[in-house]
């Protein structure tokens, strides 16, 4: 069926710019804003539903028993390539009237979310086995620790191999992919929220701290493994930027919901808010009411820029932002380092505690921006 229905996976409605930007731009360059014909699944789809009202949202895992020997049996249907399907998803519409099935949010495969992986991989088999199209817009792939990742890693490999098109954001991924003999199925193309626009804000206490003349510093950085070893080193450099006296330090979130553990830059306001010279930036606006290319936008109002999170890389090195990307362990290490790989900027991507807060502001200076021309 050419013109029947798609179906998006995405996890849009997590609270998160990068990933809502990965779906908004995927629906912006397709011309599928306003399409009637989509359908998107998200565990998220209560929150995605309040911030996309024009989209049709739902979870179709929700209420279905997927419990641990269900999933085995998923597992070894994989392996033995039997036809049964044994998860029954509650889509909202009959096979029949889709045409194909797209992962364009998330971005990552492993057996850090191992959930998903069965998730996508039981929706490929669906699709597929019913004559569907299957695409997977750009994805990070790994890291697979132990017995998750084994299993994780055979479900991707059966999944790529499935796959009408798989496209990976990084070199680090696409290695990967090789190793597993897959590299004629997959290819290499920059993250879909690449070429997101940008959408100023009108908010007045917005405006007055981003047109303080000072060198704009903008960080985001992510609460992950390691945090306080490299929180210590964050809160160094900061510091060493006030007392040089021309800088202000903006702390840009990509991540603004769910669990502490999660929202970016939040650990930091302990030691750091109410700081002359330094921002939280949901301390001036409500960031909730804000979307991706707002955020964008923000950004773009900074001099250069430093992050762990991934998106954040992604914004201001599209912005041509000097840039130093921050990696913490292989999961951060995959997504950026790779990243700053298929840029021609490898120099750019540092682990924070190997330099001191001077050669940290030295290769600020030294940075290179990227040039698509170049």
């Amino acid at each position: 069926m050419k013109n029947g229905k798609e179906l998006i996976f995405s996890t849009v409605g997590n609270d998160n710019y990068g990933d809502e930007s990965m779906f908004i731009n995927y629906l912006d360059k397709s011309s599928l804003l306003h399409s009637k014909n989509v359908e998107v699944m998200s565990t998220f789809y209560k929150r995605a539903a309040e911030q996309y009202p024009q989209h049709c949202f739902y979870n179709p895992f929700e209420g279905v028993n997927t419990n641990k020997f269900v999933k085995l049996k998923v597992f070894l249907g994989s392996i033995f390539d039997s036809s049964k399907q044994h998860v029954k998803l509650r889509l909202k519409s009959p096979i029949e009237e889709y045409s194909k099935f797209t992962m364009c949010g998330g971005g990552n495969l492993n057996s850090i979310y191992l959930g998903t992986m069965f998730d996508i991989y039981t929706i490929t088999k669906l699709f597929k086995s019913n004559g569907k199209k299957v695409y997977f817009r750009p994805q990070s792939l790994g890291p697979f620790k132990g017995i998750k990742g084994a299993v994780c890693k055979y479900m991707l490999k059966k999944i790529i191999k499935m796959s009408d098109e798989f496209l990976v954001r990084e070199h680090e991924s696409y290695n990967l992919a090789v190793k597993m003999g897959l590299k004629d199925k997959i290819k290499v193309d920059i993250d879909e929220a690449w070429d997101l626009k940008v959408a100023p804000i009108e908010d007045n206490s917005l405006l007055k701290i981003l047109n303080r003349d000072k060198i704009k510093v903008g960080i985001s950085i992510r609460p992950w493994n390691n945090i306080e070893n490299f929180k210590q080193h964050i809160i160094e450099f900061v510091e060493y930027l006030m007392k040089e006296n021309k800088y202000d330090v903006y702390f840009i979130p990509i991540a603004y919901g769910g669990s502490e553990e999660y929202i970016d830059n939040g650990f930091l306001k302990k030691e750091l808010h109410n700081r002359e010279g330094i921002f939280f930036v949901e301390d001036f606006i409500d960031v909730k009411k804000i979307n991706p290319q707002n955020i964008k936008w923000i950004i773009s109002k900074m001099d250069m820029c430093m992050g762990l999170s991934y998106h954040f890389n992604v914004f201001s090195n599209s912005l041509a932002k000097p840039t130093l990307g921050l990696y913490s362990d292989k999961y951060y290490y995959i997504k950026n380092v790779g990243f700053y790989k298929l840029l021609g900027l490898e120099e750019n991507v540092i682990q924070i505690q190997d330099y001191s807060s001077m050669e940290i502001l030295q290769k600020f200076n030294s940075c290179k921006v990227y040039n698509e021309n170049s």
